[in-house]
């Protein structure tokens, strides 16, 4: 329910705001001397100049950093990455469950609700900016919402020909839903996590027979408590000074950071141990890989922002260089055939994970045509192409406030602010050192995460593209030795 409303509350308000951008002055206008239409539209597809209160145009040229980093951040924020909701409602779905539509269909989906948004927004702005209402200009998520839109409804409260008092209803009960629908995700996140710590995440009765669902309802209630205690201070006098502060430390550095965690997690520290201990050509040619991605790709970021601003586009061709650059070196030195190099060392880790994932769309265990296509891009975009970006981000976001501070605001008030991010940090790092067992599974993990070795041996089997070999469905003993060891080391 929460998830359709909203698609039919934005297509009825797209109605209403285009229209009215399109006529703003209704069926007088005419008589007026015909003042024209809003130019909304125009400025929404960038084919006029959008007017600044200071009689200049906004230029997005010139703003095109910050463009891309408030874009990446409501992309983190509308979707819901690097905040675990994914991992809580993926956890309840079947372990052989296919996924990669599914995650197609979110992206896609939440990229076409932004651009029906874009009409709703752009009909509002035109229609203040055509009849010379200073509200045009408000342009952040809460001037929008609570100045701009309300001033629309009350000018034209009781005209015959366009009284928006029902697109605004319309429209604040899509916000309330929205708002609803992210709520419940953000929770489910939280609550998801502190009972696997607990061991008591089961709605029904598990296989001892224990219900936990009057734990979970506490678990909720906790969470939610403590989330109107710590935003409580939101609604004082100075709440919006401490929201907008609070919103961009975490936008701008706690969510970059964990994006960027999750990539080198995943693409660089899983299974690195693993493939290191094969042979001694595999540990050299993942250090070389390594090193020579990395050294020149942090310094990039980090001068290219502080030193080099005005280049930037030149730190993004080094990067790439270097990146090339590690790739043949990696390769030179692990005198291995380019297939085996490509899958154990290029993508260390990510492989293991792009093939599991890919196996789960074929119920016979059977290669597609476009799975190697998406095992490269959900590889290279994981290891290479994602934590550059995002270091590059936090790099730029750093210089930036350390140039300028945000808002321009008192020192108590940023103060203010970093007691609430601190406490964000917690919630992230806490849980990284308070987990000290092993997860247990009603299944066993490992031969979940075998793709790469099944088709491995499939291709020495000579049975690629085809089921895999009923061997396969083993694991190599002494791959199992050594996974033992480290988890007697851990």
């Amino acid at each position: 329910m929460t998830a359709t409303l909203p698609f039919i509350f934005l297509f009825v308000c797209m109605a209403g705001f285009v229209g009215l951008n399109a006529d703003p002055y209704g069926d007088d206008a005419k008589e007026d001397g015909d003042k024209g239409s809003g130019s909304g539209m125009s400025y929404y597809w960038g084919t006029k100049s959008f007017p600044l209160p200071d009689e200049t145009f906004y230029k997005p040229e010139e703003e095109l950093k910050s463009l891309m980093q408030d874009a990446y951040g409501q992309v983190f924020f509308s979707v819901g990455v690097c905040v675990g909701v994914f991992f809580a409602y993926g956890s309840y779905n079947p372990i052989k469950q296919p996924v990669i539509a599914n995650a197609f269909f979110i992206g896609i989906m939440d990229f076409v609700f932004s651009i029906m948004a874009g009409f709703v927004t752009w009909g509002a702005i035109g229609y203040l900016q055509k009849v010379e209402d200073p509200n045009y200009n408000q342009t952040n998520s809460v001037g929008l919402t609570f100045i701009a839109f309300p001033t629309i409804a009350a000018k034209l409260d009781g005209d015959e020909n366009n009284d928006m008092g029902a697109f605004f209803t319309m429209f604040m009960l899509l916000l309330y839903v929205a708002g609803i629908d992210s709520a419940w995700s953000y929770i489910e996140a939280l609550v998801t996590n502190i009972l696997d710590h607990f061991k008591m995440n089961s709605m029904t009765e598990n296989r001892e027979g224990v219900n936990h669902g009057m734990k979970r309802i506490g678990a909720a209630l906790f969470v939610v408590i403590m989330g109107i205690a710590l935003t409580a201070l939101f609604t004082t006098n100075f709440g919006w000074i401490l929201f907008d502060l609070v919103d961009h430390y975490i936008s701008s550095y706690i969510i970059v950071a964990v994006g960027f965690m999750q990539c080198v997690a995943v693409g660089w520290l899983f299974e690195y141990e693993t493939t290191a201990m094969v042979s001694q050509e595999h540990t050299r040619s993942l250090k070389y890989l390594g090193v020579i991605f990395w050294l020149p790709t942090g310094l990039t970021c980090f001068y290219c922002n502080a030193a080099f601003p005005d280049y930037q586009w030149i730190g993004a061709i080094i990067i790439v260089f270097f990146t090339l650059v590690s790739f043949c070196c990696s390769y030179k030195v692990s005198k291995m055939s380019f297939g085996s190099w490509y899958h154990e060392i290029l993508l260390c880790g990510v492989d293991k994970l792009s093939m599991s994932i890919t196996s789960l769309s074929n119920a016979d265990g059977s290669r597609s045509m476009w799975m190697p296509v998406f095992e490269v891009y959900f590889g290279i975009c994981i290891k290479f192409v994602n934590p550059a970006a995002l270091l590059f981000m936090f790099c730029s976001n750093l210089i930036t406030d350390i140039e300028s501070p945000y808002a321009e605001q008192p020192v108590l008030m940023h103060v203010l602010s970093s007691i609430l991010v601190y406490i964000c940090v917690l919630i992230v790092i806490v849980p990284m050192f308070s987990c000290d067992y092993q997860e247990k599974f009603e299944f066993d993990p490992r031969l979940e995460f075998m793709a790469d070795q099944i088709y491995s041996d499939g291709l020495k089997g000579g049975t690629v593209g085809g089921p895999p070999p009923a061997a396969s469905n083993k694991i190599d003993p002494g791959l199992e030795l050594e996974m033992t060891k480290m988890a007697l080391k851990q």
